[in-house]
């Protein structure tokens, strides 16, 4: 009798063990996490278009697994190269003091890919933030 009430114990021990490992790898890379995303995408995008400063609107953006992608719109028709290296820093600078970007980052390979074109719908910029080095 108490190798049987054992078994069923160590059982339960297991059970509860894996059903807490399933739902800690769903909501970091299983269908949660990705559920997540989807309704954080949608919640986004019902915000939008979104002026993010005087001369910058957020048009679009898309939440995938491992990438997040936005698309801008500039108030000006062009970017010099010189212009297009400093919004990229700013950019990577930003994102790699937010903590919660870094580790998306470093943790997941996670990258933020960014589009900005100017009211024409002309190609300004394009560049991803993969890593923080």
């Amino acid at each position: 009798m108490a190798i049987r009430l054992k078994r069923g114990w160590v059982f339960t021990v297991l059970l509860i063990v894996g059903a807490g490992l399933y739902g800690a790898w769903s909501a970091k890379y299983g269908p949660r996490y990705e559920e997540g995303l989807k309704k954080l995408e949608s919640d986004h995008k019902s915000n939008l278009p979104m002026k993010v400063d005087p001369n910058t609107t957020l048009v679009d953006l898309k939440y995938e697994g491992k990438k997040s992608t936005y698309w801008y719109v500039f108030d000006f028709d062009a970017l010099d190269a010189g212009d297009q290296r400093v919004l990229q820093q700013n950019i990577r600078d930003k994102a790699c003091s937010n903590p919660e970007m870094l580790r998306t980052i470093k943790e997941k390979g996670f990258s933020y890919e960014y589009h900005y074109t100017n009211k024409k719908g002309e190609p300004l910029a394009t560049f991803t933030i993969a890593s923080c080095t």
